[in-house]
């Protein structure tokens, strides 16, 4: 892993993916991935659950990670990987929120089964994880936004900036 991404989606994470891919750090994990990939998605499921999953698991293969889920590991992965750089895409929080609020929050909330029980799937992860559940509250998620970015910017050492 060379480069781990901690932006946030919705803040030009797939710009980045093809940037990244173009400039040799290919091929870069996106959420587009997982969503296309059953096996990818039960990995990033299991470690969501705390189960022993490695990070050679998920990523081997991979040459960088942009988006979600990676984004909310990114302290982590920056453990892990010590050699990788970090980047952190951020954007006006506001339009940020407006932005993934139209998108990722309203598909989700299209394809969210009704009633209890269901299995967990990466969008409830986000949901919960990252905004513990209150992602509809706007001010709640973009003060998580803007955490997230402070704490990035405060935790990430100089050199491992790109």
């Amino acid at each position: 892993m060379k480069v781990i991404g901690a932006g946030f989606g919705r803040t030009g994470t797939l710009s980045l993916k093809a940037a990244l891919c173009e400039l040799g750090f290919g091929p870069c994990h996106h959420m587009a991935d997982v969503a296309a990939d059953p096996a990818l998605e039960d990995k990033w499921l299991r470690k969501a659950r705390g189960e022993d999953v490695g990070w050679n698991e998920i990523l081997g293969g991979y040459a960088s990670i942009v988006d979600w889920p990676g984004c909310f590991y990114w302290q982590e992965l920056l453990d892990h990987f010590p050699h990788a750089k970090a980047i952190l895409t951020v954007r006006d929080a506001g339009a940020w929120y407006h932005s993934a609020a139209e998108t990722i929050y309203a598909m989700a909330q299209a394809h969210r089964p009704q009633g209890h029980g269901h299995a967990p799937g990466m969008s409830d992860l986000i949901r919960q994880g990252t905004f513990g559940g209150r992602f509809a509250g706007r001010d709640h998620a973009v003060g998580v936004f803007a955490e997230h970015c402070r704490r990035v910017i405060s935790a990430v050492p100089r050199q491992r900036v790109r």
